[in-house]
């Protein structure tokens, strides 16, 4: 993958090993954002990418890696992504995607999960948004939660929750509670609960399953009109 910032690197299908041009695609998303969750190892986010090429070829892929320490403050998180917003906005200039499509062009793989190091901050993120909350105000999980829920700020066809009950880091309960609240504001939600696979192990438990909820997803994409 080709490099634009140390947290942002970029795919395009292009030519194939044997410089032959790629066939045009069928049904392929024309661009797979993969936001990785947090801290997550090259060799880890490398088997995702690898697993996506090999179902759509011919689709770009934009890699957004998120690192504990520039997450900590909004601004400097807003920085860390610029380079991914000039990317999508080459790509719309360029007319690869579209500024107002009509049908989906975009998958988005979205992890938003924690490593276990990162725990202590999360706690104390609590400690200072809640009982401190009149001096702090919204906490940053908050805000992220509340907004990927509004329908003025996320329009998208249909989105589908992967999650484990045997995950100790993020409660599955508060998963689901994210995905019910989306289904009462409008989103085509789908629910799919592991029961045994631990932390951002669900692929490596079961990778037939979890590939078909990708496929499926997409495919239930091309179905539906969107907003």
């Amino acid at each position: 993958m080709k490099k634009l910032s140390p947290f942002v690197y970029f795919h395009e299908p292009g030519q194939t090993v044997t410089e032959q041009p790629v066939p045009p695609p069928s049904r392929d998303p024309r661009l797979i954002l993969i936001a990785s969750w947090m801290d997550a190892r090259d060799v880890h986010i490398a088997k995702y990418i690898a697993q996506y090429q090999t179902i759509y070829p011919t689709s770009s892929v934009l890699l957004v890696r998120f690192v504990f320490k520039e997450s900590l403050f909004e601004s400097v998180a807003n920085t860390t992504v610029e380079p991914a917003f000039a990317y999508l906005q080459s790509k719309i200039e360029s007319g690869a995607l579209s500024a107002a499509p009509t049908h989906p062009e975009i998958l988005v793989g979205l992890r938003l999960v924690v490593a276990p190091f990162v725990v202590a901050f999360i706690v104390s993120l609590w400690v200072w948004h809640n009982p401190l909350s009149i001096i702090s105000g919204e906490d940053i999980l908050s805000k992220n939660a509340k907004t990927h829920n509004d329908p003025d700020f996320v329009k998208q066809t249909n989105r589908s929750y992967i999650y484990g009950k045997a995950d100790v880091m993020v409660e599955w309960k508060h998963v689901e509670k994210h995905a019910i609240d989306a289904a009462a504001k409008g989103f085509v939600v789908r629910r799919e609960v592991f029961e045994h696979s631990a932390h951002v192990s669900h692929m490596r438990t079961d990778g037939g399953r979890y590939w078909k909820i990708v496929t499926e997803t997409w495919e239930k994409a091309t179905k539906i009109k969107g907003p």
